[in-house]
Formats: C-alpha cells, sequence, structure tokens
C-alpha cells in the first residue's frame, strides 16, 4: 500500500514538473524578447503631435496676436488646443523671458477681457522651458472696471533683465492704473509694480481679492517673506513689497465683510507688520539706488 501510494505521488510530481518545463520553454521567448515600438504604436505620434504644435507657436513669438489673419488665428488656436487643451481665453502673446537665474522660459499669456461693468479682466499665463514643456500655470486678475490694451515684455533697467508691461486703462470708475509691471521670479509671474496715468507707484489691493492686480503666493510664512526681501533678486523684493505694502483686510471689520481677503493672511500681514526685524530690512531698503525699490517701501500703507 505504502509502495502504491509512493508511486501515485511520483506520478503527480512528474505531471507537474512536466507542465511547468512546456510552459516555461513556451513563455521564455516571449519574456526574453524585447518591447516592440509598434506595441505602442500612438506614442510617438503623441509626441510629433506635441512637438509640432510647440514649433508652430513659437513661429509666432513677440507678434501681436490680435492682428493676425484668420488663418495664422486658426494655426495658433489649434497648436494652443494641442500644448494646453482647449481653453476659453484670448491669446494675446508668446514671448522669451528669464528669472534671476538666468533659467529661459517661455510665457504664453491669454487674456478674459473686460465683459460687463461691474466687472473686471484676467489674464492665464503658461510657463515653458526651451523644449515646450509646460512648467506651471497662473491665472489672476489684472484690474477691476479696467480693460487690457497691449502684453509685452520689455527689458528694465530698474529690474536687470526682461519683465511682462501690461498696459491697461480704466473705465467707468475704474482705478487710474495704465501701466502693471510682471516678473518671472523661480517659475512663478509675480506683480513687482502698478503705475498710475503720472507714472507714479499704485499700492495693490488686497482686501477684496476681485480688485487685486496679479497673482498672490498663499500659505507663506513670515520667515519666507523676510527671505524675500532680502533677496539678491531686485524682482523678488519688489513682488514682497508689493504685497506687504499693499492694502490688506482690516481685522476689526472682518465680521462685516463677506467675501474678502484670507483672514490667516490678514493676520499674518498684521504679524509682519509688526515685526522688529522686518522693520529693520525696511530701514535699510529705503535707502536703496533703486528708485523702484524705494518707492516700494514708501508707498503709504492702508487699512
Amino acid at each position: 500500500m505504502k509502495q502504491f501510494s509512493s508511486q501515485i505521488l511520483i506520478g503527480v510530481l512528474t505531471f507537474f514538473i512536466g507542465v511547468s518545463v512546456v510552459m516555461y520553454c513556451y513563455l521564455r521567448p516571449n519574456l526574453q524578447t524585447p518591447i516592440n515600438e509598434s506595441t505602442l504604436p500612438h506614442t510617438q505620434t503623441i509626441f510629433d503631435e506635441y512637438n509640432s504644435a510647440w514649433q508652430t507657436l513659437l513661429t509666432f513669438e513677440n507678434q501681436n496676436i490680435e492682428k493676425l489673419n484668420e488663418e495664422s488665428k486658426n494655426k495658433l488656436e489649434q497648436a494652443k488646443e494641442v500644448l494646453i487643451g482647449k481653453q476659453s481665453e484670448r491669446a494675446r502673446l508668446i514671448s522669451r523671458i528669464s528669472n534671476a537665474q538666468g533659467q529661459t522660459r517661455y510665457v504664453f499669456i491669454e487674456e478674459s477681457p473686460l465683459m460687463t461693468i461691474p466687472g473686471g479682466c484676467s489674464l492665464r499665463v503658461f510657463i515653458f522651458n526651451d523644449e515646450g514643456k509646460l512648467l506651471n500655470s497662473l491665472a489672476f486678475p489684472s484690474g477691476w472696471r479696467i480693460g487690457l490694451k497691449d502684453i509685452r515684455v520689455i527689458y528694465k533697467s530698474e529690474i536687470g533683465r526682461k519683465i511682462i508691461e501690461v498696459e491697461s486703462v480704466p473705465v467707468i470708475n475704474g482705478r487710474d492704473i495704465v501701466k502693471q509691471y510682471y516678473a518671472l521670479i523661480g517659475e512663478d509671474v509675480l506683480p513687482i509694480r502698478l503705475e498710475d496715468s503720472g507714472g507714479k507707484l499704485v499700492q495693490n489691493i488686497y482686501d477684496y481679492p476681485n480688485m487685486t492686480n496679479g497673482f498672490t503666493l498663499k500659505g507663506r510664512t513670515e520667515e519666507e517673506w523676510k527671505k524675500s526681501l532680502e533677496s539678491e533678486d531686485t524682482a523678488e523684493i519688489l513682488a514682497a513689497l508689493t504685497w506687504l505694502n499693499g492694502r490688506h483686510l482690516n481685522l476689526t471689520q472682518h465680521s462685516s465683510i463677506g467675501f474678502s481677503e484670507d483672514i490667516n493672511e490678514a493676520r499674518l500681514i498684521a504679524e509682519i507688520h509688526s515685526s522688529k526685524s522686518i522693520k529693520s530690512i525696511l530701514e535699510r531698503l529705503i535707502q536703496s539706488s533703486n528708485v523702484w525699490i524705494r518707492d516700494a517701501v514708501k508707498v503709504p500703507v492702508k487699512s
């Protein structure tokens, strides 16, 4: 009986070993065969389509997109859809720009124009590297009761590199803001200066977000803002001063305000204004040889 059982066990093991050997021999060639590119038929096509769209977009660099003929506009729209998807905003500019680290970027700017009064306009900025890789995208208001005339990238000696200049025009009861300046800081496009029709600095407004001009960095700490104020990059200093000396929410009125600045941001700005280390930095900056920095330090802080 024991001998019979042993024979059955040997038979079963032999069967499974045989099946395993057959399966291994069958599968082994497939495991050793390199992946055929034909198994990914769409990968190269998608890459080629994206690269072609990127090259098409670059042909419109620094052109006045609003003055393009219909054929060119359609060509641009097709390229735009491949690169960033279908957008309802109006294309305004594709141009090269750089940050303080000397990294070259391309900014593709779209506008949502002022359509009704009361109302505002806004910008959406897509930031690409030289190869067309999308690094960041930002959307922000660019004026309440304000229309936009022209958008261009220009060199400003006050910054030491090219920045974005937005020419705007106030409409019924709109603030007197005719120039808006934005700089590439890291991979963000931030407001660094607003000017009125006389070329004087205009304070940015943060207590009512619909009236803010530009993208707002939120959730930063006092130490991070302090670091920006001590930066060697003039644009980063100006971006910090624009926020620091902007008009912020009055905490005593918070309970009576609905659509307003985030309460945590308002508390942070109050703490920063009372910081001795921040005050010390501002005292140094007001002696700066850069007129834009001096203006930004001296702008009246209103609550």
